[in-house]
């Protein structure tokens, strides 16, 4: 059974770990040391990774739904113009004529 003569203590602020490693040597602490805080950055760039696709996504759902009632929103005003554009020669069929010779101004100037 190995006897450990040195320690030291490593942490990783963003997966908030701690660890306390021994060793019989300063260089297998070293390594132990050096391997534990690789295994914690990968750890950390992963779920770095997954956050910010979780972010990502939220963003595209966010300007899916905003462009979704932006096109109802245009569509409806869209709509309304057709029906004015339809019901226009509907709406100026049911007035009379204007006779250009009724309007003209036939009294005689003093």
């Amino acid at each position: 059974m190995a006897k450990y003569t040195v320690q030291t203590e490593i942490s990783h602020k963003g997966l908030h770990k701690y660890k306390v490693l021994k060793a019989s040597s300063k260089y297998e602490l070293r390594q132990k040391a050096t391997a534990q805080l690789a295994l914690w950055d990968e750890q950390w760039r992963k779920q770095q990774l997954i956050e910010k696709s979780k972010q990502e996504k939220l963003v595209i759902q966010r300007n899916h739904e905003e462009n979704k009632k932006e096109a109802e929103y245009l569509t409806e005003v869209a709509e309304e113009i057709q029906y004015g554009i339809d019901n226009m020669l509907k709406n100026t069929l049911g007035i009379p004529l204007v006779s250009w010779n009724d309007l003209k101004n036939t009294e005689h100037f003093h």
